[in-house]
Parts: C-alpha cells; sequence; structure tokens
C-alpha cells in the first residue's frame, strides 16, 4: 500500500481553497513601503492585507489577528526589527505565524542574527514586485501546507483513537513516530513512543533472535535509500506474524501489514498495522487437533 504526500498533492489553490485567504501583516514605519505592498498585493484574491506602522503596535496586533505572514522592517525606531522578532518569539507568535524581513539592508551579520531567530526569508528593497509576490506566495503555502498537516494529524489521532488496531510509523532513522494509534499504547505499553527505535521494540516485545531483529531493521532503513520497486520486494520479505509476549506471561500472536509513505520518489515513513489474531490462531490450531485425533481413531 502507497500513499502521496500531502506536499505533491495539494496545490496553492487548493491551500487557499481549503483555509481561505492568508493573513498577512506588513510592518514598516514607511508610509511609502506600505503603499507599494498594498499596490502589489491590491487585486489579489489569495491574501487579506493589515498594516502597521509602529514596532511595538505590530506586536500587540499579531498577537491578536495571528497572521499567516509577517512583513517585517528590519530598520524601525524605538523596536528595530531583530528587537520585534524576539518579542515575537517570547509570545509564541512564531509557532502560527511566518517571518519575512524587508530591508535594504546587505549586512549579512544582521541576515544571519535573523535567521538564527526565526526568521523564513529576507525580500530586499526596493522591491522587485516579481520576486516579492514569488517569495511571498511561497511562503503562504508552506505555511498553509502546515496547517494542513496538522488538520490531517488531528483527523488521523481521532481515528486513530477508535480503532482497534495497533498503527504507528517509522522515519529513515529507524525512529517510532506519530500519529501513534490509543491501541498500540494499550497493547505493548509506553515503548511505543516517539523517538523510540524500533529495534529496541521488537528486542522488548517479540520472540526475535538478534539475527533476525537485525536483519528487520536493515531491511526496513534500507528502503529509505532506495526506489518503490525495491520496497516491494523487501516488503515481501518481512514477517507478517509476530509472537507477541503480552502482559502476565501471555502470548498473542499479532498479525501485520505495512504501508509506505511517500514524496514524489523519496520513502518518508513506513507504517506498521498489528492485529491480533490470537484467537483465530487458537481455533485453527484446535480444528487441526481435532481432524488430527479421528484420522488417528480411524487408523
Amino acid at each position: 500500500m502507497q500513499s502521496k504526500s500531502l506536499k505533491s498533492t495539494l496545490s496553492f489553490d487548493d491551500l487557499i481553497h481549503h483555509h481561505g485567504s492568508a493573513k498577512v501583516l506588513a510592518v514598516d514605519d514607511n508610509q511609502k513601503n506600505i503603499q507599494v505592498i498594498g499596490q502589489l498585493l491590491k487585486n489579489t484574491n489569495w491574501c487579506s492585507l493589515s498594516v502597521c506602522l509602529e514596532s511595538e503596535k505590530a506586536i500587540k496586533l499579531a498577537s491578536k489577528i495571528h497572521p499567516d505572514i509577517i512583513l517585517l522592517d528590519l530598520h524601525m525606531p524605538n523596536l528595530n526589527g531583530i528587537e520585534v522578532l524576539k518579542e515575537l518569539n517570547k509570545k509564541d507568535i512564531l509557532k502560527t505565524s511566518t517571518v519575512l524581513f524587508l530591508t535594504a539592508d546587505r549586512e549579512i551579520e544582521n541576515r544571519l542574527e535573523g535567521l538564527s531567530l526565526g526568521c523564513a526569508d529576507y525580500i530586499q528593497k526596493p522591491f522587485n514586485s516579481e520576486e516579492f509576490i514569488i517569495k511571498l506566495k511561497y511562503h503562504i503555502k508552506m505555511r498553509l501546507y502546515e496547517k494542513e498537516i496538522l488538520n490531517t494529524l488531528k483527523n488521523t489521532k481521532n481515528i486513530l483513537d477508535n480503532i482497534n488496531q495497533a498503527i504507528f510509523s517509522i522515519n529513515k532513522s529507524g525512529e517510532i513516530i506519530n500519529p501513534i494509534s490509543k491501541h498500540s499504547n494499550e497493547i505493548f505499553g509506553p515503548i511505543v513512543k516517539p523517538g523510540h527505535k524500533i529495534e529496541g521494540f521488537l528486542k522488548d516485545k517479540f520472540q526475535f533472535s538478534q539475527t533476525e531483529i537485525s536483519s528487520i531493521v536493515n531491511k526496513l532503513l534500507d528502503s529509505f535509500k532506495e526506489s518503490k520497486i525495491h520496497w516491494t520486494k523487501i516488503q515481501n520479505t518481512l514477517p507478517t506474524k509476530y509472537l507477541f509476549h503480552a502482559n502476565e506471561g501471555q502470548e498473542k500472536v499479532l498479525k501485520i501489514k505495512y504501508s509506505s509513505v511517500w514524496n514524489d520518489q523519496t520513502l518518508e515513513n513506513i507504517i506498521f498495522y498489528f492485529y491480533d489474531i490470537t484467537d483465530k490462531e487458537q481455533k485453527e490450531d484446535d480444528v487441526t487437533k481435532y481432524s488430527l485425533s479421528q484420522i488417528s481413531s480411524l487408523s
């Protein structure tokens, strides 16, 4: 089973359609620059523009409206752009807003400081209209794409919390990542947490030798370096049943299926689906034993 990533399937127009016009806050003490920005965005249907001429008021306004993008002048009186950025960081505004600095300054030190504090990009003054629009649309797309991912994860978590299967994913480092189904923790306990290694999970919970575990882990991790065709071949060599050490010494038989998440030709995640088939296995075993006993009685 393979699924496309959101990034490869949602266009800029799709994101605007799903989330509405992006909120853009322009902060510059120069009225002419604000007017230029207003003219550039005048006839767009993909953003709504708010403006502010004072840095202190801009911080309050950003806290109130939670813009998707903040176009922030680097050199302003009272608080300059770097100082405003620090205040935005303190208020956790950068968790939901992307900051782009507007500046005629070509000093690399100022740019590096801004980038280290969370500024995503710079737009050079005087504005080149084509560059301005391209950069702004790109960062709007990234911000709305992030919203889409968060919404998808939230919806996925709601589904996973109500599904009677153990489901989780691993990344290319072999680390377990979200989303993790609620049933995963009920079956396996606290070892199924983001950041835990799949190798440790297999050692702790299943009856595999170290050689078998190393083989499984190597196959999984090698898949991230290979093609979709390679993944299909590897998938067919992975175990489909696991004998699991449950609580109080019980043993359960779990059936497993694997799924892959791709971004174009790059494997991003491998998803594990565990099904408890202990009762089914027991019934089949009982039927086999009964059949053998019947055959023996006839001989």
